[in-house]
């Protein structure tokens, strides 16, 4: 299991994350969101890109797979 300490919004400004958890996170109007398979979420301060390289390291490149292209373009 993996914890880390994030900046949130809310009440406590501060949360403990734990990633095995995590189910996806989205990018909305008030910051990321970190969506646990409970159904619970988090609003975190910061953009997508700083909370996943917080919570899981290094970002890696998008892997583009035949289900990411269906309603998606192809990149170049």
């Amino acid at each position: 299991m993996g914890y880390v300490k994030l900046a949130i919004q809310g009440e406590s400004h501060l949360g403990i994350v734990n990633t095995d958890q995590i189910t996806y996170i989205t990018q909305g109007i008030y910051g990321a969101s970190i969506h646990f398979s409970s159904g619970e979420y988090l609003v975190c301060d910061g953009d997508l890109d700083e909370v996943a390289e917080k919570l899981f390291g290094t970002p890696q490149p998008l892997k583009v797979t035949e289900s990411y292209l269906i309603g998606h373009p192809k990149p170049d």
